[in-house]
């Protein structure tokens, strides 16, 4: 059984937007080294949990809390936890005449 901390634990969240719920008690802990796949039907709070983990101003957390190597992060401003690595990435990013995606990646990180 593994003791360590979880690189990112949500803990019963509740969220909504413009007054409709969408996510209700979603549980998820994700510990160092394994891979997750969000997966389900359009409409069932896929791209509203990531927006949430990335701190979407337009979402509410409603209840629970989310935990970035055991520390909440629900306080924290979208920059603030992009600075941490939690950021949301274009499936389909605009492409910038003369910046390659690898010389993005590069200065990216």
């Amino acid at each position: 059984m593994n003791n360590e901390t979880p690189i990112l634990e949500i803990k019963n969240i509740d969220a909504s937007i413009n007054d409709v719920k969408i996510l209700n008690n979603l549980n998820l802990k994700i510990n160092k080294g394994e891979i997750h796949a969000i997966m389900g039907r359009n409409g069932s709070g896929k791209s509203t949990f990531s927006k949430i983990v990335a701190g979407h101003p337009s979402y509410e957390i409603l209840n629970g809390d989310i935990l970035f190597n055991g520390e909440s992060i629900l306080s924290l401003e979208p920059d603030e936890r992009s600075h941490m690595g939690i950021f949301l990435a274009f499936q389909y990013p605009i492409e910038i005449p003369g910046v390659s995606n690898e010389d993005f990646f590069k200065i990216s990180l």
